[in-house]
């Protein structure tokens, strides 16, 4: 993986890699964007990035940020009509507790 590539989509193979020693390194919030980053691109067959939110070009968002506008982020990542509160609660994400 590049230096500084965090994670990446492979399309042809339908799989995300995240870079262990990166991802070790990053804060809860930011491990949970990086893997909705790099789902966006995978499963929700995103293959351009935005400006702003968790498609985003490049850097994750302050945790503080995430934390605090984690419901905006994930409406924008899917894109919905209608407005869902979705409450940020890292302990519902398996992954991030067992801290991968």
């Amino acid at each position: 993986m590049d230096k500084g590539v965090y994670g990446a989509c492979y399309y042809y193979l339908n799989e995300i890699v995240i870079d262990k020693e990166s991802f070790i390194k990053l804060s809860h919030e930011n491990r949970e964007e990086l893997v909705w980053h790099e789902f966006g691109h995978c499963a929700l067959k995103i293959y351009r990035h935005t400006a702003t939110g968790i498609m985003k070009p490049a850097g994750l968002h302050d945790p503080v940020y995430y934390r605090i506008f984690y419901s905006f982020l994930m409406n924008d990542l899917f894109q919905s009509r209608v407005y869902i509160n979705i409450q940020y609660d890292p302990s519902k994400y398996m992954l991030l507790k067992r801290g991968i």
